[in-house]
């Protein structure tokens, strides 16, 4: 099965930003943050082509989710970039000094914001919406496909507005 799927940026560092902090002064300075600048190279990813934006996925994930490294910093995300093949430091001085990076995350963050959407990952169906949905592990293979199409059934029943599952003690 061919999925089609247009990745999107979302920032939760600014869904989590606290109670009257203007997000303007968030995005004017990416590197202060601790997640614009690795949006705006997923977006600059984007660009160069599907294999190019996995690659850069699949690095950030594991830096950010399995490393716990602070992928918001310039070296880090340097080395992270070279380590998905890259030239790191040319990438980042060019999202550095080229808003249009950042600002096609924070147009991508916006449009997620009027969908309603509040986290990731959120998939989001034509026709039907879109359905936050918090996995235990990265999928691959034809549990993509599996999830995908659980979610997608889900996502088109109107009687279902949202699905939990309660944690064990």
């Amino acid at each position: 099965m061919d999925l089609p799927v247009e990745w999107k940026a979302f920032s939760l560092e600014q869904v989590n930003l606290p109670e009257g902090q203007d997000p303007a002064r968030l995005w004017a300075d990416a590197e202060a943050g601790k997640g614009l600048l690795p949006l705006a190279a997923a977006v600059w990813a984007r660009s160069q082509g599907e294999s190019t934006l996995a690659e850069v996925q699949h690095a950030i994930f594991e830096a950010r989710h399995t490393a716990r490294e602070e992928i918001g910093r310039r070296e880090v995300l340097e080395r992270v970039l070279a380590g998905a093949g890259l030239d790191g430091p040319a990438v980042v001085a060019e999202l550095a000094s080229d808003r249009r990076w950042l600002e096609g995350a924070r147009a991508d963050h916006e449009e997620a914001v009027a969908m309603g959407i509040f986290g990731v990952p959120t998939l989001a169906f034509p026709g039907c919406g879109a359905m936050f949905v918090r996995l235990t592990a990265v999928p691959s293979g034809e549990d993509v496909v599996r999830v995908y199409e659980r979610v997608r059934q889900a996502c088109a029943d109107p009687l279902v507005d949202e699905l939990k599952r309660p944690r064990s003690k």
